[in-house]
């Protein structure tokens, strides 16, 4: 088996990709439901007035690079596993 401190991290690694994930859908939900309202999108604060398919934009981002993490991550556990 692994070390303690690489299945550790591992699994934090791949608990942040499906994080950015999810995170990466809502902005994009958030940014469609804008373009079909015709809305601005705007935090709480009024601190970052997006306009939708900006918003869209960055949830696709945030879908990739935690898909990115999610995948070498686990690809990483899976090589370190067979040398053992």
């Amino acid at each position: 088996m692994m070390k303690g401190l690489r299945q550790i991290t591992v699994l934090t690694i791949i608990i942040l990709g499906l994080f950015f994930v999810m995170l990466g859908l809502w902005a994009i939900d958030i940014g469609v439901s804008g373009m079909v309202n015709g809305l601005s999108v705007t935090n709480g604060w009024n601190w970052g007035t997006r306009t939708p398919i900006q918003q869209y934009h960055i949830g696709l981002w945030l879908v990739g690079i935690g898909t990115l993490l999610s995948v070498v991550s686990s690809i990483f556990g899976i090589v370190e596993w067979k040398k053992e």
